[in-house]
């Protein structure tokens, strides 16, 4: 059995018409996964996503947001 733990991924967020989006992503993601998502925002501090989880599937939720992030920046280029 996996190991389950906990990981905030801190987002900085450029436009607010991303952070719907980003946000759903997230969720739809974390739901796939059969993870825990929480998501705070703070204008100072960005997007914080806090999922918890086995370890493994963790690691690969942080790959596809930090790759579903890099598509949306070469998009808005």
């Amino acid at each position: 059995m996996a190991r389950t733990g906990k990981k905030t991924i801190v987002i900085q967020i450029v436009s607010t018409e991303d952070l719907e989006e980003i946000v759903d992503y997230a969720q739809k993601r974390a739901d796939a996964s059969g993870m825990r998502l929480t998501v705070d925002y703070a204008h100072d501090v960005g997007l914080k996503l806090n999922i918890a989880g086995p370890r493994d599937k963790i690691n690969l939720y942080e790959h596809q947001i930090r790759e579903f992030l890099r598509g949306e920046e070469e998009s808005a280029s």
